[in-house]
C-alpha cells in the first residue's frame, strides 16, 4: 500500500485541510489519535501539517516498533508523539484522555473489511465534540456500493472470461446454503485487475449504496455511550433494484460476462478529493498506482443467477424467468420481478455485506479459495510469445527444418509427408487456459493439439474459451459435460487432458493422472498419432521469466520432438539460456 501514491497524497491533502480548519475554528493546533498506526504514515502527516501531538495505537508489535522509528526521524526528541501497543478490545487509554481529532486508514477490499467502524467506536469517548455533536475525523464518511456490471467479450479475452466463470462456479465459491461467497480480485483471490477490461452497468440499473458510515458527528446511545452514525441496507435513497426485460436480456447474453461487483468511495475530509476503490476510479489512476491498489485492496466480485430461457414479458411488473444457479444444485423458477436487495449490516459485529439477487444470497462471507489460474489466463503476452515461436517453427524461419524446406517432398511444410499441412503439437502443463490454441488459430496455424494441464480448472476454462469462438450459446451452460476430448477448433483437433505428461519412459510408474502420448490416432476424434512436431512448455517459460533470469523474454525457440525436448529462451540482456532437459517423451 505504500506504493499507492494516490492514497498517500489524498490522505495528506485531507489531513492538511482538517488541521487548517481546526486551527481556524479553535486558534490552536489539534491533539490527534491515530487508530491503527501501522507504519506511522498518517501520524507523520499530522506532525508535518501542524498537529501539536499525535498518539498512535496498534495491536501489532512490529508496526509499533516500525512507526516509532519512522516518527523519530521527524521528532528525534520524541516529545510530539506517543505510540502504544494495545490489546484487542476496550480502550486502554486513560478514560479522561481527550483528543481533538481522529485519523485512521483501516480500509480494505470493503470499507468494512478491517472493522474500522468498530475500532473507531471503541475510542469514540476519547474524541472531543465541538458545537454540539461535531467532531474532527479523517475519514469523514465511507460508502459501499454493489452493482451488476457487464463485461463485453469483444474486449475481454476468452481465456480470461472463461477462467472467471470457472472460478466463480467452483463449489468452494458457495457456502453450505448455496449462497455465493465474495471472491477478491486481489492477489488473495483471482489476482486480476478488472478495471483493465471495459464494462458498463446492466441497462436500467444503478450502483446501489448498501452501507454508509459518517464520522462527522457522534450520537448519544441509550447506555450513556456515544457512537458514529451509519445506515445500512436498502433505504429511501437507495431502494431495491428490479431488473427490466432489457437488463435481463443483457444478463443472459452470450456476448458478455455479468458480475456482481462491490466497490467503495471514501470522503476523507469535506472538499477533499474522494479516495476511490471503484472500477472507474482505478482506471483513472496511473498504471503503477492501479496495480498497487489492485494488488493490496482490489474488489470483491461474485457470480449472479442468470436466466437460462427466453424472457417472456407481459408487462414491466410481470417478468417470467427461470434462473439457473451456476455451480449450484438448485434452480429458482417462477414469475415476479428479478430483484436485487441489500441486507442491513451492523459494522460493530459484522464486516461482510449481503445482497440478494432473485432471492439468492450473494456475500455474507468471503471465499478463501486461491485461484491463480485466472491471473495467468490474463497473461496474454505469455501465449503470444509462445505462438510466435511456434509460428517460426511452422514457417521454417528458425532453422529447425520446417516450412518449404522440410525435406519430406509433399510441399505442405509440416514435415510428416502426408500433405495435409497440419502439425502435431504437445502442450506440456498448459497455464494459459487455452490461450495458446486460440492465439495459434488466430494466426492461421493449422495444428492438432494434445493440451495437458495439471489444473482441472485450467482445462475446463480452456475448453470453454475455445468453444466460445464457435458457439453463440451462453458459456455458463457449457459447464455440463466438459471433459470430452477431440473437440474440433477451426478445423483442427484439440485433445484436452488434466494431468501430467509421462516422462518416465516405458518403465515409468503410471497413475491415472499421467498422460502418455499415443502413437496411434484416436478412432473417434482423429487426434493423436505419430511424433510431435513441436512440444511447448508454457509453465516452464512462466517460471523462468518470473525467476528473473531475463528482464523480458523476447524470443523463444522450441526444439523439434525427437525423444528429448528442450526449451531455449533468449532475453534482452543475454545471448540465450537453455533450461534443464525436461524429460524424455
Amino acid at each position: 500500500m505504500l506504493d499507492d501514491t494516490d492514497r498517500n497524497v489524498s490522505y495528506s491533502l485531507a489531513i492538511k485541510a482538517a488541521i487548517a480548519d481546526f486551527v481556524m475554528a479553535n486558534s490552536r493546533p489539534p491533539r490527534v489519535l491515530d487508530i491503527g498506526i501501522g507504519t506511522g504514515m498518517l501520524s507523520s502527516l499530522c506532525l508535518l501539517h501542524g498537529a501539536s501531538h499525535v498518539t498512535g495505537v496498534d495491536t501489532n508489535r512490529t508496526m509499533v516498533s516500525l512507526s516509532t522509528q519512522n516518527l523519530s526521524l521527524l521528532d528525534p526528541t520524541r516529545t510530539k508523539f506517543t505510540v502504544l501497543l494495545v490489546d484487542p478490545g476496550p480502550s486502554q487509554i486513560p478514560p479522561d484522555t481527550i483528543f481533538d481529532m481522529f485519523v485512521s486508514e483501516i480500509l480494505g477490499t470493503l470499507t468494512t473489511s478491517e472493522s474500522m467502524y468498530k475500532y473507531l467506536s471503541i475510542y469514540s469517548h476519547h474524541l472531543r465534540k465541538f458545537g454540539g455533536d461535531k467532531v474532527y475525523c479523517v475519514p469523514s464518511s465511507t460508502r459501499q456500493f454493489f452493482s451488476l456490471r457487464s463485461f463485453p467479450l469483444l474486449t475481454m479475452p476468452p481465456p480470461v472470461a472463461s477462467a472467471i466463470r470457472v472460478a466463480l462456479a467452483d463449489p468452494e465459491s458457495f457456502d453450505a446454503n448455496g449462497s455465493r461467497l465474495l471472491i477478491p480480485t486481489n492477489e488473495g483471490g483471482i489476482g486480476l485487475h478488472l478495471q483493465l477490461y471495459p464494462s458498463t452497468l446492466l441497462p436500467d440499473t444503478t450502483r446501489m449504496t448498501i452501507h454508509e458510515e459518517k464520522y462527522t458527528c457522534l450520537e448519544n446511545l441509550e447506555n450513556g455511550g456515544v457512537s458514529f452514525p451509519y445506515t445500512s441496507g436498502n433505504t429511501v435513497d437507495s431502494p431495491p433494484m428490479s431488473l427490466t426485460p432489457l437488463a435481463l436480456s443483457e444478463l443472459s447474453s452470450p456476448e458478455s460476462l455479468t458480475l456482481g461487483v462491490f466497490e467503495w468511495e471514501v470522503e476523507l475530509w469535506p472538499g477533499s478529493p474522494l479516495l476511490l476503490n471503484t472500477l472507474s476510479g482505478l482506471s483513472s489512476l496511473p498504471l503503477r498506482n492501479q496495480l498497487a491498489r489492485g494488488a493490496a485492496w482490489g474488489l470483491f466480485v461474485s457470480s449472479v443467477p442468470e436466466p437460462t430461457i427466453q424472457v417472456q414479458v407481459q408487462d414491466q411488473d410481470q417478468v417470467q424467468v427461470q434462473v439457473q444457479v451456476q455451480g449450484g444444485a438448485k434452480k429458482v423458477q417462477g414469475g415476479g420481478k428479478y430483484v436485487v436487495r441489500s441486507k442491513a449490516l451492523n459494522p460493530r459485529f459484522k464486516t461482510t455485506p449481503t445482497v440478494t439477487v432473485k432471492e439468492e444470497g450473494v456475500g455474507g462471507n468471503v471465499s478463501d479459495l486461491s485461484l491463480p489460474f485466472v491471473s495467468v489466463a490474463g497473461d496474454t503476452e505469455l501465449a503470444r510469445r509462445i505462438v510466435l515461436a511456434l509460428e517460426k517453427v511452422v514457417k521454417g524461419r528458425d532453422g529447425y527444418g520446417y516450412g518449404d524446406g522440410d525435406g519430406d517432398g509433399d510441399g505442405d511444410g509440416d514435415g510428416d509427408g502426408d500433405g495435409d499441412g497440419v502439425v502435431r503439437v504437445l502442450i506440456v502443463d498448459d497455464v494459459t487456459c487455452g490461450g495458446i490454441v486460440l492465439e495459434a488459430n488466430s494466426r492461421g496455424i493449422r495444428a492438432n493439439y494434445d493440451v495437458v494441464s495439471s489444473d482441472p480448472n485450467c482445462t475446463t476454462a480452456g475448453i470453454l474459451a475455445n468453444q466460445s469462438q464457435n458457439q453463440s450459446q451462453n458459456l455458463s451452460q457449457n459447464l455440463l459435460g466438459l471433459g470430452k476430448n477431440g473437440q474440433k477448433q477451426n478445423g483442427q483437433n484439440v485433445n484436452w487432458v488434466t494431468g501430467t505428461v509421462d516422462v518416465g519412459g516405458t518403465g515409468g510408474r503410471r497413475t491415472r493422472s499421467v498422460f502418455v502420448p499415443d502413437p496411434l490416432p484416436d478412432q473417434n476424434s482423429g487426434a493423436g498419432g505419430g511424433k510431435y512436431d513441436v512440444v511447448l512448455f508454457p509453465m516452464a517459460l512462466l517460471l523462468y521469466s518470473r525467476a528473473g533470469e531475463g528482464d523480458l523474454v523476447s524470443e523463444v525457440t522450441l526444439g523439434k520432438y525427437g525423444g528429448i525436448a528442450d526449451a531455449h529462451l533468449r532475453s534482452k540482456e543475454e545471448g540465450g539460456r537453455t533450461l534443464p532437459r525436461l524429460g524424455s517423451l
